[in-house]
Order: structure tokens, then sequence, then C-alpha cells
């Protein structure tokens, strides 16, 4: 897996999905086009995309999600 990277040193590719820390706690979100973080993943906005801001979480370091597992085909 690859090592955190801090949000001093780079910041990741706008709109790609990416897991952050902020303090102890970790989260799928992405930089969008205004460099705020917003939520990632599957989740959805409610009302407007200022519900997936993430404005009280700071990120101090983020990495790229992992691969997902390989799957064995059954049949």
């Amino acid at each position: 897996m690859s090592e955190w990277i801090s949000v001093e040193d780079r910041l990741p590719d706008k709109s790609k999905d990416v897991l952050i820390v902020s303090g102890k706690e970790i989260t799928v979100a992405y930089l969008d086009q205004w460099l705020e973080w917003s939520l990632g993943g599957d989740y959805e906005c409610t009302y407007d995309m200022a519900d997936c801001v993430l404005t009280n979480k700071k990120p101090t370091h983020w990495m790229p999600l992992p691969e997902p597992p390989k799957s064995e085909v059954v049949g």
C-alpha cells in the first residue's frame, strides 16, 4: 500500500477519489475544481454541492485508494 502524502508536499489530482486523514478519522474524498475537499465514493448530496464539502475537516495527509480485491468467478 502507498504511504500517506502530506498536503503540504503535494495535493492529489482534482476530482479523483483518495483517502484523507484528519486527526484520527479517515474518509474517502476528492478535491473539487475550487480546491475544496468534498466527500467521495458513493456519497450522494441531498440538496446541493454544499452538503458534500468537508468544511470542518482540514486533511493533513492523503493517499491513493487501494486496488479492490480480485474476485474469483465461481460456477
